[in-house]
């Protein structure tokens, strides 16, 4: 019995916790998490940046393979368009499954969305 009212008890703190964070969030930390949501969808643009330069390298680097295994024919170069050929795959490949723009996209949508309810409700409250 006690042991079941100790329970209740902490459930009872738990839910008033709980609730009270949804209600009285300080604007200050609603406002530095929207602010981390719009550096990890800048990061995420970055890196898809990356990712696009490295894959031009990889078709530049092709090219140039391609011109010198017309001047001589060479297993090692044979290797080396294979291996680039298999990167160059994989990552349009993964491009093409994962669509990292339009999941990017949506992410924006949703920060801006996000932003302006915010922005809405710190009007009120003023």
């Amino acid at each position: 019995m006690l042991v079941q009212a100790i329970i209740l008890g902490m459930i009872d703190k738990m839910k008033r916790m709980i609730f009270f964070n949804k209600i009285s969030k300080p604007t200050h930390k609603v406002e530095r998490s929207l602010n981390l949501f719009k550096k990890d969808i800048d990061n995420r643009y970055e890196k898809l940046a990356a990712v696009y330069s490295y894959l031009d390298t990889l078709k530049e680097k092709q090219k140039y393979l391609l011109q010198e295994r017309k001047k001589k024919n060479d297993k090692q170069i044979d290797k080396e368009l294979e291996y680039i050929n298999n990167d160059i795959n994989y990552l349009n490949n993964k491009l093409l499954e994962e669509k990292p723009e339009e999941r990017l996209k949506e992410m924006r949508l949703k920060y801006k969305n996000l932003k302006a309810q915010f922005d809405a409700l710190k009007e009120e409250k003023i």
